[in-house]
């Protein structure tokens, strides 16, 4: 059993980082519109007016609205980035459950701080603009990136 999920494991993070390479190769073209590792229009609609709704709130509710509305969008969200974060958490417990769980607070921590540092950014400086425009530049970047990662994945399930 372990032997078939190994070989599932490794078929799956080399179909993912297919995928994200050949998504970096839409961006570089230019052609957006034919990008597959993203979440479905309308999940990321779903998500846009679960924020809105938030935003009109006011008062003492509000932390708990917020804090219901960051547990909802993570679901929403983990379609999105739940590759990365399942194979992460599948090779962080290879190596047992005390130390996997060390490994795996560093990397919730690590995978944290890239979005705590964009919120602060646009908290100091009132601008998404900037910073759309910054990622759109560099997604080329993160989905070769990703690709990368997902191939590393499946080479270190093959060989050890």
């Amino acid at each position: 059993a372990g032997r078939i999920l190994n070989i599932i494991l490794i078929l799956l993070f080399l179909g993912a980082g297919i995928l994200y390479g050949v998504d970096a190769v839409q961006i570089f073209r230019q052609d957006y519109g034919k990008i597959r590792t993203q979440l479905p229009t309308g999940m990321r609609r779903w998500n846009h007016n679960l924020i809105r709704r938030a935003g009109s709130y006011t008062g003492i509710l509000k932390p708990l609205l917020i804090l219901g509305l960051g547990m909802a969008i993570s679901v929403g969200e983990f379609f999105c980035t739940g590759q990365i974060y399942m194979a992460s958490i599948t090779y962080l417990l290879r190596d047992g459950v005390t130390l996997g769980w060390l490994y795996f607070l560093v990397s919730v921590t690590a995978m944290s701080l890239p979005a705590f540092l964009m919120l602060a950014i646009i908290q100091k400086t009132r601008n998404t603009e900037h910073i759309s425009e910054f990622m759109l530049r560099h997604l080329g970047a993160v989905k070769i990136f990703n690709a990368l990662l997902f191939f590393g994945y499946a080479l270190y399930f093959l060989f050890f």
